[in-house]
């Protein structure tokens, strides 16, 4: 299993772009002292893990991963996409991220209706689900 861990700057702004925008769930919070909850609790997490449907997504504070790490030069924006497939466009309020959208809703050649996001820390996330018919 691969599950992608994003660094953000601001744990609160990306779990509300998220959960509240995009409707994962929370499912895991680790705050600063090592404290866990498994109760969608979210203030104050230096960690947090989002599932929506079998897929995962891992968000890990700038701040904690150079703590932990302290070798890497964490400041360092890297280019990242992320790919949710099966995940429609109406199933979330595009209105409402229209701040975010990059580009889409759009129908693919490959038969993949996709649009792509800009979340809070710049990572780019696709969304896509099939609505027709894949190429031969």
């Amino acid at each position: 299993m691969i599950i992608p861990k994003l660094l953000v700057d601001d744990m609160d702004r990306s779990v509300r772009f998220y959960r509240d925008g995009l409707g994962f769930k929370v499912t895991i919070a680790v705050m600063a002292e090592g404290e866990f909850h498994d109760d969608g609790r979210t203030d104050g997490a230096e960690f947090v893990q989002l599932n929506w449907r079998e897929a995962q997504l891992m968000l890990q504070t700038r701040s904690s991963a150079a703590a932990e790490l302290p070798q890497v030069d964490w400041n360092t924006k890297p280019a990242t996409q992320v790919y949710l497939r099966d995940f429609p466009a109406s199933d979330i309020d595009l209105d409402a991220l229209s701040a975010a959208i990059l580009k889409g809703p759009e129908m693919t050649w490959y038969g993949m209706e996709e649009v792509f996001l800009r979340d809070p820390d710049g990572h780019v996330l696709c969304l896509g689900a099939p609505k027709g018919a894949a190429p031969a």
